[in-house]
C-alpha cells in the first residue's frame, strides 16, 4: 500500500476506518496522542495482573465479601454469607446473615475472636464498595480499632480476587454436598459450613501444600480420620435414660455436618425435624436416605365389571425345564343382562296358543299407560296387581279342521 510521506498519522488512521496501527516511519512518528475516534469506539478495560504479594504474618490483611441472597432460607433462617480469609494462612471464617445490616455485628465478632486466638492484631481490611462495608457501623469499629480500610474501585470485583474466589469455590463445594446427597435447598447453611471445615483442613497449592489449620494454629497439623461422607446414613446409639428395655438402641439419622468446638456429629432427625448432635454414630456411607426416597408405589389395577368380556391374567407356575410359562388369558362366562337390558316383547307381537280341549281363552286387554292407570284413594276399590308377563311359545301347536273334528 502506498502512502505519501507528508500524510499525517491521524489523517491516514481516519480514512482507513480507524486502523489498529499505522507506522509510516518508525524513526520519525513519535505522535503517541490517542484517536478520539478509537477511544469512543474501541476503548476496552485495562487488564487486572496478578499479585505475587503476600503477609508474612497472621492478620496483616483480612479480606472480606458478602456472598446472597440465596434462593431459599436455610433452616436456621439466614439468607446471605459473610466471609473473613486471612491473606496469610488463607482460613476462613464465615458468618451467616439473615440481613446485610448484621454485617458490622458479624466483622466486630470475626475482630474479638480472631484477636484473642492469635494474640495479634488486625492491620488491614480489604473489601469492595459495597454499603454493607461503608456503612457508619463498620466505619466506626475501623476507626476505634485503627485498622486501614482497602477497597476496590467501583465495579472492579477483581480487585477482591481472593475473597471472590474463596466464596466461589466454597458454595461450589456446598451446591455438591446438597445435589450428592438428595437434600433439600433449606440445608445449604450446613453444606457450607462442613465445606469450610474440610477446606480449612485441605492442602493447598497457594501456601505450598500445606493446610489453612496448620498455619493458622502455628503448626498444628489436623487429623481428618472422623470425616465421614455429607448426607449418608447414620446410626445414632440412644442414651439408656431415654429408652425402654424393648425399645431400639439407635435410630436412623442423616449426617449434616460436624459441630464446632466438640468431637461429635450434627445428625437431621427427619421423625422430629430437627438436629441432633452426637458421637456414638455408626455411618453407612453408601446409603443417602433422602435419595433413597422415591414415589410411592402405584397399586396394581383391579379388574371392573363393563359391558364385554373381562379378560384376566394369572401367573402360571414355571415350566419344569425352568422357563416361565406364558400367561394364559382366561375369559370368563358373560354376565346375565340386567332387567334393564332384557328385551320385553311388545304386546301387539304376542301370540297365544290354547289346547282344544279348552275354551279358547279372552284375549287380555291393553294394560293402560302410566299416565292413564287411577290413582287409588282412601274408600275405592283396590287396584289390580299390573298383568303378569306372558312368555311366547316357540313350539309349533298341531292345528284341524272342523272336518276332521267330526265323528
Amino acid at each position: 500500500m502506498y502512502v505519501s510521506q507528508n500524510e499525517s498519522r491521524g489523517r491516514v488512521r481516519a480514512r482507513l476506518s480507524h486502523f489498529v496501527t499505522i507506522t509510516l516511519d518508525p524513526s520519525k512518528d513519535q505522535d503517541l496522542t490517542p484517536c478520539p475516534g478509537c477511544e469512543l469506539g474501541k476503548q476496552t478495560r485495562s487488564s487486572f495482573p496478578g499479585s505475587s504479594k503476600r503477609s508474612d504474618r497472621r492478620l496483616r490483611i483480612i479480606h472480606s465479601d458478602l456472598a446472597g441472597p440465596m434462593q431459599s432460607r436455610s433452616i436456621q433462617g439466614s439468607l446471605y454469607i459473610a466471609t473473613f480469609i486471612d491473606d496469610y494462612s488463607r482460613h476462613g471464617v464465615v458468618y451467616y446473615l439473615k440481613s446485610k445490616d448484621q454485617c458490622a455485628a458479624a466483622f466486630k465478632k470475626f475482630l474479638a475472636w480472631a484477636e484473642n486466638q492469635t494474640s495479634e492484631r488486625v492491620l488491614a481490611l480489604h473489601s469492595d464498595r459495597g454499603g454493607e462495608y461503608l456503612s457508619s457501623a463498620v466505619r466506626s469499629i475501623l476507626d476505634e480499632k485503627g485498622i486501614e480500610h482497602k477497597l476496590t474501585m467501583p465495579h472492579s470485583p477483581q480487585q477482591n480476587g481472593v475473597a471472590e474466589r474463596w466464596n466461589r469455590t466454597i458454595l461450589d463445594k456446598a451446591r455438591a454436598l446438597i445435589h450428592s446427597a438428595g437434600l433439600s435447598l433449606g440445608f445449604w447453611e450446613c453444606a457450607v459450613d462442613t465445606a469450610v471445615h474440610t477446606y480449612n483442613r485441605t492442602p493447598t497449592r497457594i501456601i505450598q501444600w500445606r493446610t489453612p489449620h496448620e498455619l493458622w494454629t502455628d503448626g498444628h497439623v489436623p487429623d481428618v480420620s472422623y470425616f465421614r461422607v455429607f448426607g449418608s446414613k447414620a446410626y445414632v446409639h440412644t442414651p439408656e435414660a431415654k429408652r425402654k428395655k424393648l425399645d431400639p438402641r439407635s435410630i436412623e439419622m442423616t449426617l449434616v455436618g460436624y459441630e464446632p468446638g466438640s468431637k461429635g456429629y450434627r445428625l437431621w432427625n427427619s421423625s422430629t425435624r430437627s438436629i441432633v448432635l452426637s458421637r456414638d454414630v455408626t455411618f453407612d456411607e453408601r446409603s443417602f436416605p433422602f435419595k433413597e426416597i422415591g414415589p410411592s408405589p402405584v397399586p396394581p389395577p383391579q379388574p371392573t365389571v363393563s359391558d364385554g368380556p373381562i379378560t384376566i391374567y394369572y401367573n402360571i407356575p414355571s415350566e419344569p425345564d425352568g422357563g416361565e410359562a406364558p400367561h394364559v388369558p382366561i375369559v370368563p362366562a358373560p354376565l346375565p343382562a340386567t332387567p334393564a337390558q332384557r328385551p320385553t316383547p311388545e304386546r301387539a307381537e304376542t301370540e297365544f296358543h290354547t289346547p282344544l280341549s279348552q275354551p279358547a281363552a279372552p284375549t287380555p286387554p291393553e294394560r293402560p299407560a302410566a299416565a292413564a292407570r287411577p290413582q287409588r284413594s282412601r274408600g275405592s276399590a283396590p287396584i289390580h296387581a299390573p298383568w303378569p308377563r306372558v312368555r311366547t311359545c316357540t313350539a309349533a301347536v298341531p292345528t284341524t279342521t272342523q272336518a276332521e273334528s267330526a265323528p
